[in-house]
């Protein structure tokens, strides 16, 4: 026992046992790195490499910008080694947030592998409903700059602000001000809820059917608007109740107190203020 205890002590037996562990380790490290090379290497296999990018599904954007931005999103590697343009292994979640924030009037975006060369891109372009502009005309008519001009960007049926626009002469589409940060406008959202700008869309057509011409809204919070009217005018409301309720409390007060529209759409009043449900007041001209 004394002899076996003794050998345990033996600085050459530690030694010896020393050198086979790192012996062992150093083995393990090189077959380690022997297999993270050959699949790294597997990685970068032209067999399995993408090299081409099909875009399908576009009508205003560039289909060879979306490929640019494609071919440079996978170039490179994940941790230094690992091919992104390997078929098996290239980003594909990642590159279709990529492209929605690269190209904000891409509504829909989907990535695939066609073959292993090929990445397919599908895309829908959002549709122009509006357009927001960064300057009112009451804004317009205080400056004292006589060059001062709006400039406006196309919003999608969301409220989602995703190109400028070129300058109408008329009024092509219905105009909204107000709450967007000129400086970041395209990617920015006219209402934090998509819902209450359907319903805000809405009501402008509900308006409409009353044979009143809105002529624009601008929006002083993300609840309260004024909607101006075509032959002066306007109508304050709110978004904290349903609009279809609003536009049917207008409908009952054109009905009852006899503010009639003129035939050309002129509503004559002041303002109407719809902000307290049933209780509607008015100016009348």
């Amino acid at each position: 026992m004394i002899q076996k205890s003794q050998t345990y002590h033996n600085p050459d037996y530690l030694e010896k046992k020393k050198k086979r562990l790192i012996q062992h380790v150093s083995f393990w490290c090189v077959v380690l790195v022997i297999l993270i090379a050959g699949f790294a290497g597997l990685t970068h296999w032209s067999k399995v490499s993408i090299d081409m990018v099909q875009v399908t599904g576009t009508v205003i954007l560039s289909p060879d910008q979306i490929k640019q931005s494609v071919s440079q999103y996978i170039s490179g590697n994940y941790i230094y080694v690992l091919s992104k343009k390997n078929a098996l292994l290239y980003p594909r979640k990642g590159l279709t947030i990529f492209l929605q924030q690269q190209f904000p009037r891409i509504q829909t975006v989907s990535v695939s592998l066609v073959n292993y060369h090929t990445i397919g891109v599908t895309v829908t372009e959002r549709q122009p409903s509006a357009l927001w502009c960064n300057l009112s005309p009451e804004q317009i008519a205080s400056s004292t700059d006589p060059t001062i001009a709006p400039q406006c960007y196309f919003l999608d049926k969301t409220g989602f602000v995703f190109s400028q626009a070129p300058d109408f002469s008329g009024d092509a589409y219905f105009k909204y001000y107000g709450l967007v940060p000129f400086e970041s406008a395209i990617g920015s959202s006219y209402l934090s809820s998509s819902d209450t700008f359907g319903q805000l869309s809405q009501f402008v057509e509900a308006v409409k059917a009353l044979n009143i011409t809105p002529l624009y809204i601008v929006a002083t919070t993300q609840d309260d608007f004024e909607m101006y009217l075509y032959g002066g005018g306007y109508i304050i409301f709110d978004a904290k109740s349903p609009l279809a309720e609003t536009a049917s409390n207008l409908q009952k007060l054109l009905q009852t107190a006899n503010l009639v529209p003129e035939k050309d759409g002129e509503l004559l009043v002041d303002y109407i203020d719809l902000r307290y449900g049933n209780k509607v007041y008015y100016k009348v001209r």
